[in-house]
């Protein structure tokens, strides 16, 4: 296993060169909640916002803190960002939630529980910036989430990272993107060209 015990409620990466020692705690309601694992930069680091991490179908939040490009990708962000990493509800399918509205929406339930347990501990306030990254099943996900933060909280991600996407996420055309990066990953695969040019008539057509 990739982690030591440097605590009763904490872990320290099993990386030697990471100065990060993430936290794992269970939030949401009891009916579904959900696996968290949250760390903060190191002491005297001006922080920049929060950044979510979603992972991909049949994960979990350890996903992030574990293989070693994610584990580089964390430790990098993590000097500047609080970082925050779920499981999805679903622990069958190890997917995020499809549902729209964010009442009925456990992993959108469970993102809220989160962001007040950093509030309550003091590792970020109301108005700190919230930065969304997503790995394939999870990408979906983010781009769900941010609109669904935009039309609950009236607060949008303030940019979002998305990896192994699909060309469609079931979003309409009248979706207000954030800034938006898509990211190419090493397993993704080549593509035809034909899926590719959806993917382009896709986001031109949401105005991306």
């Amino acid at each position: 296993l990739p982690w030591q015990r440097a605590g009763d409620d904490s872990f320290q990466p099993f990386f030697a060169l990471s100065n990060l020692c993430p936290k794992r705690d269970e939030v949401g309601p009891q009916t579904f909640q959900s696996q968290f694992i949250w760390s903060v930069p190191p002491a005297g680091a001006a922080i920049k916002g929060i950044l979510l991490l979603f992972h991909g179908t049949g994960g979990s939040a350890n996903a992030w803190f574990q293989a070693a490009p994610n584990m580089l990708f964390s430790s990098s962000a993590g000097q500047s960002y609080v970082l925050g990493a779920l499981s999805s509800a679903d622990r069958s399918s190890k997917q995020w939630s499809g549902v729209q509205r964010p009442d009925h929406n456990p992993d959108y339930q469970n993102v809220l529980s989160a962001l007040a347990h950093l509030r309550q501990e003091g590792a970020i306030a109301v108005d700190t910036p919230v930065y969304l990254a997503g790995m394939s099943n999870g990408c979906g996900f983010v781009a769900r989430l941010s609109q669904m933060l935009r039309v609950d909280t009236g607060r949008a991600s303030a940019a979002q990272f998305m990896a192994c996407c699909a060309a469609s996420w079931g979003l309409s055309s009248q979706f207000i993107w954030p800034p938006t990066y898509l990211l190419a990953m090493e397993n993704d695969e080549l593509v035809p060209l034909s899926e590719a040019r959806a993917t382009f008539d896709y986001l031109q057509s949401t105005g991306v």
